[in-house]
């Protein structure tokens, strides 16, 4: 493995220890989510009057570039722009790989224009780090993709770990030479007996405790491992204990509300939706939770698609009204209901925007803070690591990947 020029071991502490410092000075905007009034963090910081009187086309700029790019011109409160500075430093990541990667190669067959991409991105991280190994092990491997592309990218055999057994059977039947695929749950005992030093554990967006679960594994039997992590709160446990031991955020619970809030999209663009399309599906989210609750349901904030694939949020109004309300046994919406919501989601949004631009670029520092927690680990049980970003924004806003093998 070539010496890592993405971020280091002594690097890898110091921005754990600084995104650390940087959350726990701003606990309570990582604590409270923005709702239609201004939340208590922003009235208590005197910054309720700067935010909420955000012309629109200014909130547009400041979404598209983050608010930081804009602070200044527009007269941001002096601690705000201080806090925006912060995290940009904390969140300015060299590339783990090499730049301008073709997707030219990537398995096309199920898979879509961004997780191709994705995948040819991190195959050519690995290539560009080369970890040694004689096996890849993809632990939630879902369909295989990564799977099979790394096997024949990386010239190895591959073992695809997968809970649902329907996933595996697609796998199987998309197979290649070097891959085969096993239903297997790595959380339970002596499901990862198998794997030893001379592995490399792979995930690619293995969500909240699975990727605790891959570094754990590695760090156990000394194997190399990589992985792109992703959606932190998916986890059995209601809070996340970091992996190292001490730093700023040791004594301060890392609860899955909490920890949602790494999952905020940042970045202009996105490859298959942009980002005014994302603004609109919040916004319809926004009329869907407030009928939910006219339908006397006592729902959170990101409750009123649960059970649901937050992609429906693409739907057109009526659409999606409809398909939630029929997800939770309710009668359909009436027509009247569907003007009035959508008119309510999209004003309701609108303010809610506001507070939550100030609060966004926390959710990467959170992103960043855990998965340096997770390198460090990694480092501190003897293996060299590296982070950095495995892609662009615009293919995915979780792109901060580790690297890392045994010394």
């Amino acid at each position: 493995m070539s010496e890592p020029t993405p971020l280091a071991s002594d690097a890898i502490e110091e921005r754990w220890q600084r995104a650390g410092r940087l959350l726990r000075d701003h606990w309570d905007i990582v604590c409270e989510r923005p709702r239609v009034e201004p939340p208590g963090w922003v009235t208590a910081r005197g910054w309720h009057e700067f935010l909420g009187s955000l012309p629109e086309d200014a909130l547009v700029a400041c979404e598209d570039d983050g608010l930081a790019a804009h602070a200044a011109a527009l007269g941001a409160p002096a601690d705000l722009r201080a806090m925006l500075a912060e995290a940009d430093a904390i969140c300015a990541l060299p590339p783990l790989g090499p730049p301008d990667v073709d997707s030219e190669g990537a398995p096309t067959r199920r898979v879509s224009l961004r997780k191709r991409a994705q995948l040819a991105a991190f195959a050519a991280a690995l290539l560009h780090r080369r970890p040694a190994a004689r096996r890849i092990v993809d632990v939630g491997a879902g369909h295989g993709h990564l799977t099979r592309h790394l096997a024949d990218a990386l010239r190895v055999e591959a073992l695809g770990l997968e809970l649902d057994p329907v996933r595996v059977a697609t796998a199987r039947a998309l197979a290649g030479d070097r891959a085969r695929f096993e239903a297997v749950d790595v959380f339970a005992d002596g499901s990862t007996d198998a794997i030893t030093s001379d592995d490399l554990l792979v995930g690619l967006h293995a969500c909240g405790a699975l990727t605790d679960r891959l570094v754990a594994r590695a760090a156990e039997v000394g194997a190399a491992v990589a992985f792109a992590s992703c959606c932190l709160q998916k986890r059995p446990e209601p809070a996340r204990a970091p992996l190292v031991p001490g730093g700023p955020l040791a004594d301060v619970p890392l609860t899955r509300d909490r920890l949602g809030l790494a999952n905020i999209s940042v970045g202009p663009h996105g490859i298959e939706v942009s980002l005014r399309a994302n603004i609109a599906a919040r916004a319809r989210r926004a009329g869907v939770l407030a009928l939910l609750r006219s339908r006397g349901l006592d729902l959170e904030s990101g409750d009123a698609l649960r059970g649901l694939n937050r992609r429906r949020s693409q739907d057109a109004f009526p659409d999606l009204a409809a398909r939630v309300l029929a997800h939770r046994g309710l009668d359909p919406p009436t027509a009247a209901e569907l003007r009035r919501f959508e008119a309510i989601g999209r004003a309701d949004y609108g303010r809610t925007r506001r507070w939550s631009i100030a609060r966004q670029p926390l959710g990467r520092v959170l992103e960043i803070q855990i998965n340096c927690d997770r390198a460090l680990y990694l480092v501190r049980r003897g293996h060299r690591a590296a982070l950095g970003r495995l892609w662009p924004l615009a293919i995915s806003p979780r792109n901060v990947g580790v690297i890392a093998a045994p010394r």
